[in-house]
């Protein structure tokens, strides 16, 4: 909710800090610092937390040249992204997304896709897909 809050520019990160700055707002302070401000949905969000909490790095809305952005770059190597149903599921997004996909397998990024259910509710069976592409990929460099 926090994030939300700043994405849609009701608040920003410094006016949280400042306003849970007392000695009782610990929780709510690392929680804050969690907050990405590019992040575009909660789904988006939710992946981001649960891969940082399996001790990934996390960039959100990471820029890729000659594609705009992927939702995350997991590690510096693997892209996701999580895909709702009510954008992705039209004749313009699907366009988009094969010229999205072509842009990636020629810049050489591997990219897992995801919908925003898996994302929300079922984080376990995410995480188990990142893990065996970051093994695949990891075979591939040996």
């Amino acid at each position: 909710m926090l994030e939300s809050a700043v994405v849609k520019g009701k608040c920003t990160v410094a006016q949280l800090r400042a306003f849970f700055s007392r000695r009782n707002d610990a929780r709510i302070r690392k929680i804050i610092e969690l907050i990405d401000p590019q992040s575009m949905s909660i789904p988006e969000t939710c992946a981001r937390y649960q891969l940082q909490k399996a001790g990934y790095n996390v960039q959100g809305q990471a820029y890729i040249r000659g594609l705009g952005h992927l939702d995350a770059l997991v590690d510096g190597q693997l892209g996701l992204e999580i895909d709702g149903k009510d954008y992705h599921n039209n004749e313009e997004a699907w366009k988009e997304d094969l010229r999205r996909g072509n842009v990636l397998m020629i810049q050489d990024v591997p990219v897992l896709h995801f919908r925003a259910a898996v994302a929300m509710y079922f984080p376990e069976e995410m995480l188990r897909w990142v893990r065996l592409a970051f093994e695949t990929l990891a075979a591939r460099h040996h």
